[in-house]
C-alpha cells in the first residue's frame, strides 16, 4: 500500500505487510517499508521509521495476543539479506566497511547455537541466513535481533526480511 501520513500521494512511500504461519498458534507479521527516495532525506526518514514501526507492531502484538503453544518441533527462519541504502551503486556490499558487523552478528548467532548456515547468492550482493529455533517462543526475539542487533542492518548496509521456513527434510 502507499504510505503518506500527513502529506499527499506525491510524497508516498510503500508499506507491505505480510502474515506467515510459524506454528499452529503463531504467525510472523512482517512489515517492509520501502520507497525512501520520496523523502527529502531518505536516510533520516528510514531511521525515524525504524524506531516507530517496532512500537506500532508491539501494540499490534499486544492486541493480537502473545501466547505460544508447543509446536512439536523446531521453528526454522530464513533471513533474506539484500543490499541496503548505505551501499552506493559502485560499492559492493561485501566491501562496505560496516559489512563486518554482519559477520559479527552471525558469530553471535553461532554462539547461541541457532545458526545453521549463512552465505551469499553468487554475484548478486544478496544472501541468506538459516536459523533453527528449538523454542517457538523465541521467534519474536530472533526477528528483533535480525533488525536491531545486526548493525549492518541498523546502518543500512543490508536490508533483512525474515521468513519462516518449512523444512521438510534434514540429514
Amino acid at each position: 500500500m502507499t504510505w503518506h501520513p500527513g502529506s499527499g500521494p506525491d510524497k508516498a512511500s510503500e508499506v507491505e505487510v505480510s502474515f506467515a504461519p510459524v506454528t499452529d498458534d503463531q504467525t510472523l507479521v512482517t512489515l517492509e517499508h520501502r520507497g525512501w527516495e520520496c523523502y527529502p532525506d531518505p536516510t533520516a526518514a528510514r531511521d525515524e521509521y525504524n524506531h516507530g514501526w517496532p512500537t506500532v507492531l508491539g501494540e499490534y502484538a499486544a492486541v493480537a495476543g502473545t501466547g505460544f503453544a508447543a509446536s512439536g518441533g523446531p521453528v526454522w527462519l530464513a533471513l533474506l539479506h539484500t543490499p541496503g541504502p548505505a551501499v552506493s551503486g559502485s560499492t559492493e556490499v561485501f566491501a562496505h566497511p560496516d559489512f563486518r558487523e554482519h559477520v559479527a552478528f552471525l558469530g553471535r548467532l553461532r554462539e547461541r547455537g541457532v545458526l545453521v548456515a549463512a552465505g551469499p547468492f553468487p554475484a548478486s550482493g544478496e544472501g541468506m541466513t538459516v536459523l533453527r529455533l528449538d523454542d517457538p517462543a523465541t521467534v519474536a526475539e530472533y526477528v528483533r535481533l535480525a533488525h536491531e542487533d545486526d548493525q549492518s542492518v541498523v546502518r543500512g548496509v543490508l536490508l533483512v526480511r525474515v521468513r519462516p521456513w518449512q523444512v521438510m527434510f534434514t540429514s
